[in-house]
């Protein structure tokens, strides 16, 4: 009996089970809004060699088949409406036209067209027709022109991304879309539902910070980073109920920060390259959810505030290169979850325990410029994950010994200290196949330097040093050599010609000799070459008229005879040379036109025959 009832509950269960599934018979895409997509598809070209990793994915689209099945094509179940189109990085070019078969597409609720190359096509008033639209997608597409208003004729928007490329430096320009204040307040007055706007790169210069305080109550994330914003920012945006990101990064705006009332759920506050006032508050440990905090270069003042050890989510603390104060913060220690610390270039005074960095086991990127004490258990420290580290202008007096552990570094800089002696032999094992920029110049370092073991190299800086012996030749891929103002003897090798992505090489203020490589005149992409204060002699090789992006070229203080070189006066991107101090001769012809070429500003000649 019990086997019968057991039996009867499994067949109940199963067909409820069959009830609750759901609708699965999909409707096949109208024919009017397949032609449409593929006429859309074939008023542009498919590029493969755009952006890496492009995707072309309308070279798949068939005609004869059910476009509901295309790449990027997704339609309504019930009725085939196509409602979302997403071609997103798939290799397009070419400009949008108003009367494109795109707009016949009335249904779409999803638009995502970003990471193409639209040839700065204005983005079109006729984007409206699209009312169910929520997500809107047009970023890094070369868009151009004013962005319309009737953008905010789309009242059902939850997502609006006209963000441009950003490289999180003060110095990136806008593109050439732009915005007007009106337009701006209007958008943020009807777009009620909008839970994230990114306009990185879009020129808001016109726009006044002040219409923020009328952005969506519902805005989770907003990101205007180098749009040219100039004024104060309202308060107000730091309360919003649901914000979870705010990036303003590289903005001429001043920040006020609120003394209370923060927003309890944000979790990345990014204004680095902004004009904030005064202090970090105390309040901003109200923030207990924070995991992104970025104010670099901000000219904040006064100390670090150690309440902001209660931000115990805290994964990237980024206070890169302002004014502040005090001892350095011995509290960061207790940040167990943090990932990224940055203190670089700030006016910190007395002497931080290493000891105190000893929690830290997921730490990444490490960037300090304070007085360390390292004491001799360094070897017990285990940072596996570090990537990055920048101890400069530390008062370290020897190489580190927990780099040991640390096999996925990228970037060492260990510039501006006191080391001496010779490189500890375990120095050469380090992350062999992960490091690609070493800077350790300014220091007291001696003794000569075998072969570099770092395959992935790119950036050396050796110089300021005590080296001697012959000049090691870096690896294939690095772009940028310095070693002046150490003791290295003998020629440069030959083998530094093979270095074809070499764009600067200083190797002045050495006791190198012989004659200079006329090979390196190969280094095609060589834009300075400072060779100045050794004992080179014969001639200036006539095949550096082969290095066209030469601006800088230093020879001088040394001893080489040769006919005055009249190619450096053609030279299209020269911007100085120096050849005093050696035995050039022969006749300089007046300086009249040759010298006044717009990018020639200085040259000295002086003390040559």
């Amino acid at each position: 009996m019990e086997f019968y009832q057991t039996l009867c509950l499994l067949v109940s269960l199963s067909a409820q089970a069959l009830l609750d599934l759901p609708f699965t018979t999909a409707q096949s895409c109208h024919p009017v809004q397949s032609n449409a997509l593929l006429q859309f598809s074939n008023s542009l070209t498919v590029k493969t060699d755009m952006y890496p990793h492009c995707d072309p994915k309308t070279t798949r689209w068939e005609n004869g088949q059910d476009c509901c099945l295309w790449d990027g094509v997704a339609c309504d179940n019930v009725t085939g409406n196509v409602i979302g189109l997403d071609l997103s990085f798939s290799c397009l070019q070419g400009t949008l036209h108003p009367d494109s078969s795109l707009f016949a597409l009335r249904h779409l609720q999803s638009l995502n067209l970003g990471a193409n190359n639209f040839l700065t096509s204005p983005i079109l008033p006729e984007l409206s027709v699209f009312t169910d639209l929520r997500h809107l997608n047009l970023t890094y597409s070369n868009f151009s022109g004013l962005v319309p208003t009737e953008i905010s004729y789309l009242s059902k928007l939850v997502l609006l991304d006209l963000s441009q490329t950003f490289n999180g430096t003060s110095t990136y320009a806008p593109s050439g879309l732009r915005i007007e204040n009106t337009d701006f307040k209007v958008l943020v007055q009807n777009l009620t539902e909008l839970r994230v706007l990114k306009l990185d790169l879009v020129d808001m210069s016109a726009v006044s910070p002040s219409s923020f305080v009328n952005l969506s109550s519902s805005l989770t994330i907003f990101s205007a980073s180098s749009c040219h914003l100039q004024g104060e920012l309202p308060p107000n945006i730091f309360s919003l109920p649901n914000l979870l990101d705010l990036d303003l990064q590289s903005n001429d705006i001043t920040v006020s920060f609120p003394k209370s009332n923060w927003s309890k759920s944000v979790e990345s506050l990014t204004l680095s390259y902004t004009n904030i006032s005064g202090k970090i508050p105390d309040s901003i440990s109200e923030l207990k959810n924070l995991k992104t905090l970025a104010l670099r270069s901000c000219m904040l003042i006064g100390s670090i505030p150690s309440s902001l050890v209660n931000l115990t989510e805290l994964t990237r603390l980024d206070l890169w290169n302002n004014e502040l104060t005090g001892h350095p913060p011995s509290f960061v220690g207790k940040l167990e979850r943090l990932i990224h610390l940055d203190l670089f270039y700030n006016n910190f005074i007395g002497v931080l325990d290493f000891r105190v960095f000893s929690t830290l086991k997921n730490l990444q990127f490490l960037g300090l410029t304070v007085e360390l004490n390292l004491d001799s258990n360094s070897t017990n420290y285990i940072f596996s994950e570090l990537e990055i580290l920048e101890l400069s202008s530390c008062n370290l007096i020897e190489f580190p010994s927990f780099l040991n552990s640390s096999r996925k570094l990228r970037q060492l800089n260990l510039s501006k200290n006191k080391i001496s002696g010779r490189i500890p032999r375990w120095f050469w094992d380090l992350a062999k196949d992960t490091l690609s920029i070493l800077d350790i110049s300014s220091n007291l370092i001696e003794g000569d330097i075998p072969q570099f073991p770092w395959k992935e190299l790119a950036v050396v800086d050796l110089s300021d040093n005590l080296f001697q012996g012959p000049l090691p030749t870096p690896p294939l891929p690095t772009f940028f050599f310095s070693a002046s103002y150490n003791r290295f003897s003998g020629e440069i090798p030959s083998s530094f010609c093979k270095l074809s992505s070499l764009r600067l090489l200083r190797l002045a203020n050495n006791n190198l000799s012989g004659s200079i490589p006329h090979c390196l005149g190969n280094l095609t992409e060589l834009s300075v070459l400072d060779l100045g204060a050794n004992k080179f002699e014969g001639t200036l090789p006539r095949s550096l008229n082969n290095c066209a992006l030469l601006g800088q070229l230093n020879v001088s203080y040394n001893k080489i005879n040769d006919t005055f070189p009249k190619w450096l006066l053609e030279a299209e991107f020269l911007s100085s040379f120096d050849l005093q101090f050696n035995e050039f001769h022969g006749q300089i012809d007046p300086p009249t036109d040759p010298f006044l070429r717009p990018s020639l500003r200085s040259f000295s000649i002086a003390n040559i025959i």
